[in-house]
């Protein structure tokens, strides 16, 4: 299942490209980063597909843009794909359980009271091995207000079942969106690419009103 998941993310990044091209030539856009504005409300989301309940704590407006705060409760084998992040430092710290996290291709077993921090341009991934659930807090710094409503709103979307595993959402104008938002990137596909393809499909979607429906999540 896990594999499927990671080639479907390889096929989505490869469709974008397709249309990326396609809508250069056909109907060019300006490129421009677009930061979702609506502040996030509530306090507690649940994915479905990657088995987790996500608590923020603190939010960046609360710590005047110093850190992001968040819980995470992962239910056993749960986890998220490979990926990394440019402009921000996350810390990962267990409260309870066992919280295994791959970082540069190393993988590393956390137990309660430990933690690890993951530098910006890192390949990471965390995930659970065991059969019982985990709870840890993640914090990100500095704190980031985007990357918090585009977790909200990726929960969200989980919860309407419109995600495939890994929560990866089914539309591909969602899944470009929201990673572009959230500045979370994938390794083994060139970063000026994926830099092109989110912008300009970003673009489209607010072009399109999209943004608009997609903030009705953050609460």
């Amino acid at each position: 299942m896990k594999r499927n998941a990671f080639f479907l993310i390889k096929k989505s990044y490869t469709f974008l490209f397709v249309s990326l091209t396609f809508l250069v030539f056909k109907n060019p856009l300006r490129v421009t980063h677009h930061a979702l504005r609506k502040k996030v409300k509530k306090r507690i989301y649940e994915n479905p597909e990657v088995g987790d309940r996500l608590t923020f704590l603190k939010t960046s407006e609360e710590t005047d843009g110093k850190y992001t705060l968040m819980r995470v409760d992962l239910s056993p084998k749960g986890g998220n794909p490979l990926h990394y992040h440019l402009s921000f430092t996350e810390e990962f710290r267990v409260i309870s359980g066992e919280l295994s996290i791959s970082v540069d291709g190393e993988k590393h077993v956390l137990k309660k009271g430990q933690a690890a921090a993951i530098k910006p341009k890192i390949r990471h991934r965390f995930f659970s091995e065991t059969d019982n659930p985990t709870s840890f807090l993640v914090e990100i710094r500095p704190g980031s207000p985007e990357f918090e409503r585009s977790l909200a709103i990726a929960y969200s979307l989980a919860a309407d079942g419109r995600c495939y595993p890994l929560g990866i959402p089914k539309n591909l104008l969602h899944l470009a969106f929201l990673l572009e938002s959230s500045e979370s990137y994938s390794p083994g596909i060139p970063l000026f690419l994926q830099k092109i393809f989110f912008k300009t499909l970003s673009a489209f979607v607010k072009r399109i009103g999209m943004d608009k429906k997609l903030e009705r999540y953050c609460g």
